[in-house]
């Protein structure tokens, strides 16, 4: 029963409190040692939410990580001071873990262990960040919200190496830096390969667009290249269903003067429409002004049967003058259910 003295613009106000955390979202950053104030000391060690391990400094002492659950993050994580060497500081996580958004201002750290959760929300995904020249690893699992956007950015000379795999989400990948993944199973629906280069050495990158949509390598800023050579890269439509038609993987989708190129070599595994009534077509030069380039010198390419339109098209959307769509093997294997130009 509702008291009538209750003020309805202060329980208003306390339900805000309760159900939007993010909004007050503290700043803490990785360090190593407590009692010096705002200073911050690089080093290994585990992160968790357990009494006295106060390995985060909030700008002016050291605190125990907090977290709203599993998987909706309080504060946003950092890591800076003195660089390191690869990997050089370890942190465990033994439970999972959950930060708005995670930034690595300096080399040298590889997260490891458990579940890595980047949510602001439990219905939304943050940003994973590495600074200009720095390097860092993760080889947690990483886990976001259900099919919402998501950020990656290796900036300048940076290099950021992924092993653990992450849920689905729509990846966008930016930046002048270069991504590694090294291992784990990776899930999109949508989104974009924009950064300078992404080195896929393992693992399974597992792309499943909806109608008439794809997830695209392109940048209107940079040459932007997606380097396969071992692992799995697999395009397959979302549903079965008529109304999923023209699901696509797009080697340049608007590029200007720059190119976009997928590079398949060594072991390298690309399927697209290789699941029964599934689309999933490759197309180079997915506008009208995009350059695009598949260049092939060894592993596998398939374009399946899975629907009749699931093939190879050279700037489907057609041409504006000076743009190239290209496509070269030297080596390998390509099979595909058709190729189109235009």
């Amino acid at each position: 029963m509702k008291s009538k003295n209750q003020n309805p613009f202060l329980v208003a106000a306390i339900s805000l409190l309760l159900t939007a955390p993010s909004a007050f979202a503290a700043a803490f950053t990785w360090d190593t040692t407590s009692g010096d104030g705002a200073a911050i000391n690089p080093g290994s060690g585990n992160w968790n939410t357990t009494a006295g391990n106060t390995v985060w400094n909030n700008g002016t002492s050291n605190v125990i990580w907090s977290q709203a659950a599993t998987n909706d993050g309080s504060n946003t994580a950092s890591f800076a001071g003195a660089d390191g060497t690869l990997n050089q500081y370890v942190i465990t996580l033994a439970a999972q873990m959950a930060a708005e958004s995670i930034t690595f201002n300096n080399s040298g750290y590889q997260i490891t262990g458990s579940t890595l959760a980047i949510m602001p929300t439990t219905t939304t995904s943050g940003a994973i960040t590495v600074a200009a020249g720095k390097t860092a690893t993760i080889n947690s699992a990483i886990a976001y919200g259900a099919n919402a956007a998501s950020s990656i950015v290796s900036n300048a000379s940076s290099t950021l190496n992924l092993g653990g795999g992450a849920s689905n989400a729509q990846y966008t990948f930016s930046g002048a830096g270069t991504v590694n993944m090294t291992a784990g199973t990776y899930s999109a629906n949508t989104g974009a390969m924009n950064a300078a280069t992404l080195n896929q050495t393992g693992g399974t990158f597992n792309i499943t667009p909806g109608n008439a949509i794809g997830y695209n390598i392109n940048s209107t800023t940079q040459n932007v290249a997606y380097n396969l050579s071992a692992g799995t890269l697999s395009v397959n439509g979302n549903a079965s269903t008529a109304t999923v038609n023209n699901a696509h993987l797009g080697i340049g989708n608007g590029t200007g003067a720059f190119i976009s190129s997928l590079n398949v070599s060594g072991t390298g595994i690309v399927n697209a429409g290789t699941t029964a009534s599934r689309s999933g077509e490759i197309r180079i030069g997915n506008t009208t002004a995009s350059n695009g380039s598949l260049n092939v010198t060894g592993g596998t390419v398939t374009v399946g049967t899975g629907s009749t339109a699931n093939k190879i098209y050279f700037h489907k959307a057609g041409a504006n003058s000076g743009f190239t769509a290209a496509m070269t093997q030297s080596a390998g294997t390509v099979t595909a259910n058709g190729i189109q130009f235009g």
